[in-house]
C-alpha cells in the first residue's frame, strides 16, 4: 500500500466518521466517510471517473466501513478500487506519516 501511496497512482479514500479522519488520516486522503457516502460523494465526482485507480481504508481489520464505501463506490460504477484491510492501524503501527485536520 505504501508504494501505491509513493507513487501516487491512487487517491486515496478515508471511509471512516469525521472525527476520527480529523484526528489522523494518511496524507492527502480524502474523507468520505461510509455512513454519510451520498452527503459527500458529489465533492468529489469531479475527481474520478471509471476507471479511477483507488485505495479505500477505515480503522483496520475489526471495520466494515471501507467494505461498505468501497460496495457504494462500485454501485456508481466505479472499478478500479483497492481494499486496505489492515487500514490506519496498520499504516500507523508501521510508522508511515500521518496528518490532522480536515
Amino acid at each position: 500500500v505504501y508504494a501505491l501511496y509513493e507513487e501516487g497512482s491512487h487517491l486515496f479514500f478515508d471511509a471512516r466518521p469525521a472525527g476520527e479522519f480529523e484526528a489522523e488520516h494518511i496524507p492527502g486522503a480524502y474523507m468520505l466517510p461510509s455512513d454519510e457516502f451520498d452527503l459527500y460523494i458529489n465533492d468529489y465526482l469531479g475527481l474520478l471517473y471509471p476507471e479511477q485507480p483507488i485505495l479505500v481504508y477505515c480503522s483496520g481489520e475489526a471495520c466494515d466501513e471501507s467494505i461498505m464505501l468501497s460496495e457504494s463506490l462500485i454501485g456508481m460504477g466505479f472499478t478500479n478500487i483497492v481494499l486496505f484491510e489492515s487500514g490506519m492501524k496498520a499504516w500507523t503501527d508501521a510508522g508511515h506519516p500521518v496528518e490532522e485536520g480536515l
